[in-house]
């Protein structure tokens, strides 16, 4: 019955979705993305070898091979191999890429590269882009992946092109575009854990020069963490996009992109953790004494008094015109996006009431428009030049941080012992100006030089104040309704107090000037060789949560990249080589951390060196058989960060020193070895000569497709294994180190004659790896989150085309 009333409310929820969505959105996607329709990248052709890849790292349709950049480009069909399904996936197809999530911020690091601050304000430094438009809301890039035709992931800074915070590259998605062919296809599984999935993708033509399509996937799960309090899931997840894309082209020299999608996605499972193994957390004792005793944490197990919850929803619409001129080619690309999230979750991961934060309504919104003017591409001497412009806007509209407080919270009990309640009210806006060109010439047979330059001006401004709850409204206070789901339906009036010295309302420019500049030779045909400079840029912006009168910026990041490489191809086209080394000068690194019960802020990190690999390769030894592997060998280092804030554990029943001790490494290991009470204490830690965070010694991944044919049918097998030698959450990996995993999927379908009907059998994380996924020590508790244990299910598809 459960089954059945969800996938009513989901037939209804899309139905109404498929209405709107047809009348809608038009987009026009850039003819750099379309001038030469992306072929399936790993599939072998009819007469033997390996496909070109067609990729957009330069704004314009080339051969993977000719463009000196290390790109990772993956298929739909590489995806369903990988088993990835969302974007936190993408790891397992492109090594050196770590996504994290923290509450409903997608947090992604690509070489070392990244920022673990999930607060409102602070864009990451790996962009994510969704056909062409760049998507600066964290908290809106937890989408799953329908109508993929492919995905790149550009390593390096990416400034020059692709702007805003590609400072350590960028994921570019693009969705299929619909053309004159009427085509349905729609797929349906289920899954352990009740796990339910639909897909379905629908494109017919309007007129002969305007064809439309429509794509749908969503998700269902009972999860797998239990909340052995609550007595309940702990983690229920629905997620649900719905895409619409409109393509109309009059002539060859005009082509028009309308497109627009609306996404939902509900799942706490990063807000619903364990207490960490050899950790007490606060207001629990071994022996019970003083404190309630330590409970039994076991694995896929939480223990909360309420429930958490992470919750995102939004639109997005984008518009992309191109316009051969002739000589000269013109591009406008425009995109908005309204978003907003909610999260509740609780800092000592157990049934006390000790602090727990949350926020009902996170805001994002954004406008971008693009315009370039490009020369036409294949020459002696190519080019283009641009300008952008982007306005962003995120807060909180109440962001509550509670500690010592009962579940539900009634007024009276703010006059408890050691009870408050504290709220933040920030509107945070960026405005964001660029001006770029970059061109490349053929200076000798073989040999071409490629050089860029960007110019870029960002006004970062803060707007908000910090107040407090009372127990009962005062006079010349405000009546408000405190946030906290806990309360039920029926909201209580408190009163509200706003702290003078926090009223902030300030902004501040930053301006910058980066580059690209890299030689490539053609040995021959089929190797290249590459060597480039860059400089990336992500700009300083205020914490939205430190807020005073006096509050300053965060520093702008720099990243000085150097990398060499090559590109190869060998026995007739059967075997493709790709590998670069790279060296990066990285400062003004923003590290986030955690100041009070689940609130967090940014500091500079100074200064930090990281060297690697890349290795890429694929094969085709036989016309039925693909595989493909890489690899990422990482070497990071902090050169001058003598003020990292980490957790441990504390070794008395004494309170924590504040302001928080300086200590070194040596200091902190010993402290770390000694015997544990409940909860932790907040140290300055000198981290110079460690690793930086998120960045794992070595990632590789090895997949394969096989394919046998049955008559005119075909069975393939499909199989994928991703490896991560593990990483430190926070500097050190003091109680904050994820270890060593691999993640396998396995998969075998059967595809009647011209693919009209499908079954699949299919299996992720077969060799059942346990292993956590999310680390973050605070004052009240270490919390973990542990990977999903081995899922199986089966999938139906249908597909019809015309001819």
């Amino acid at each position: 019955m459960k089954t059945a009333a969800r996938f009513s409310k989901f037939r209804h929820r899309t139905l109404l979705i498929a209405s709107g969505m047809a009348i809608a959105t038009l987009q026009a996607a850039p003819a750099y993305a379309q001038a030469t329709p992306a072929p399936a990248a790993e599939e072998p052709q009819d007469q033997g070898g390996l496909e070109d890849i067609v990729v957009t790292a330069q704004k314009r349709a080339q051969n993977l091979q000719d463009v000196p950049i290390a790109i990772t480009a993956v298929t739909a069909d590489a995806l369903a191999t990988s088993g990835a399904y969302n974007v936190l996936d993408l790891e397992r197809v492109a090594p050196g890429l770590q996504v994290y999530q923290t509450g409903a911020s997608v947090l992604p690091f690509l070489r070392g590269i990244g920022s673990n601050q999930s607060s409102p304000g602070f864009e990451s430094p790996v962009a994510i882009y969704l056909d062409g438009i760049y998507q600066a809301t964290k908290s809106a890039n937890t989408f799953d992946l329908p109508n993929i035709e492919r995905i790149e992931v550009l390593k390096g800074p990416q400034g020059t092109l692709f702007g805003r915070n590609a400072t350590g590259g960028a994921i570019s998605i693009v969705t299929r575009d619909p053309d004159q062919t009427p085509e349905i296809a729609a797929e349906i599984g289920y899954g352990r854990y009740d796990e339910r999935r639909a897909k379905l993708y629908a494109q017919t033509p309007v007129t002969d020069t305007l064809a439309a399509s429509i794509s749908f996937a969503g998700r269902w799960s009972d999860g797998y963490i239990y909340n052995n309090f609550l007595k309940q899931d702990a983690n229920p997840s629905e997620n649900l996009i719905a895409m619409g894309k409109i393509v109309w082209k009059p002539s060859d020299a005009f082509t028009a992109r309308l497109s627009g999608s609306y996404y939902e996605h509900n799942d706490p499972t990063f807000l619903a953790p364990r207490v960490v193994p050899g950790t007490i957390p606060a207001g629990t004792s071994p022996t019970g004494a003083g404190g309630l005793p330590v409970p039994e944490y076991r694995i896929f197990q939480m223990r909360s008094n309420h429930k958490t919850y992470v919750t995102t929803s939004g639109y997005r619409s984008s518009l992309e015109l191109n316009y051969d001129l002739g000589p000269v080619r013109v591009v406008s690309l425009s995109g908005y996006i309204k978003a907003k999230a909610g999260t509740l979750s609780n800092s000592p991961a157990s049934e006390l009431s000790l602090g727990y934060s949350g926020s009902r309504d996170q805001p994002g919104e954004q406008f971008t428009q693009e315009l370039q003017i490009q020369s036409d591409s294949g020459g002696a001497v190519n080019w283009i030049v641009g300008g952008y412009y982007g306005w962003i806007r995120e807060g909180f509209a109440d962001l509550l941080s509670a500690s010592n407080l009962p579940s539900p919270i009634r007024p009276i009990d703010l006059s408890l012992p050691g009870a408050s309640a504290t709220g933040f009210h920030v509107d945070m806006r960026t405005n964001a100006y660029a001006a770029f060109a970059q061109g490349d010439i053929e200076l000798t047979d073989g040999l071409r030089f490629t050089g860029g330059l960007r110019y870029n001006t960002e006004n970062h401004a803060i707007d908000g104040f910090r107040y407090s709850y009372s127990a009962l409204p005062a006079a010349g206070n405000t009546n408000v309704d405190l946030f906290n789901t806990v309360l039920g339906p029926e909201p209580l009036v408190f009163g509200q107090t706003v702290a003078a010295s926090s009223i902030t309302k300030r902004d501040k420019t930053f301006s910058k000037l980066t580059w690209r500049a890299a030689l490539d030779y053609k040995v021959s045909d089929d190797v290249m060789l590459y060597a480039s400079y860059n400089r990336g840029f992500k700009s300083g912006t205020y914490n939205p949560t430190s807020l005073s009168t006096t509050a300053v910026p965060v520093d702008p990041e720099i990243l000085d990249a150097y990398e060499i490489g090559f590109k190869s191809e060998f026995l007739d086209r059967r075997l493709r080589v790709n590998a670069s080394a790279f060296y990066y000068d990285y400062t003004n690194i923003q590290v986030g951390l955690i100041t009070s019960a689940g609130v967090t802020a940014v500091q500079n990190a100074a200064a930090a060196r990281v060297y690697g690999l890349d290795l890429d390769v694929t094969a085709a030894p036989t016309d039925n058989l693909t595989i493909r592997a890489a690899l990422n060998l990482l070497d990071s280092q902090y050169k001058n960060y003598t003020n990292a804030q980490i957790f441990l554990p504390k070794t008395s029943a004494a309170a924590c020193t504040a302001p928080p001790p300086s200590i070194t490494q040596a200091q902190a290991e010993a402290l770390a070895a000694l015997p544990k009470f409940a909860g932790s204490c907040s140290y300055s830690l000198n981290a110079n000569g460690l690793d930086l965070i998120f960045s794992p010694k070595l990632t590789a991944n090895i997949a394969a497709d096989y394919t046998i044919p049955v008559g005119e049918a075909r069975v393939v097998l499909t199989g994928s294994l991703y490896y991560n030698d593990g990483y430190d959450v926070t500097p050190g990996g003091y109680f904050a180190h994820i270890g060593s995993y691999e993640s396998a999927s396995l998969a075998a379908t059967y595809y009647a004659a011209d693919d009209r009907y499908s079954v699949r059998l299919w299996a992720d994380n077969v060799t059942n790896n346990k292993h956590a996924i999310y680390i973050s020590p605070q004052a009240l508790a270490f919390q973990q989150v542990d990977a999903r244990p081995i899922i199986y299910g089966v999938t139906l598809g249908v597909k019809f085309r015309g001819k």
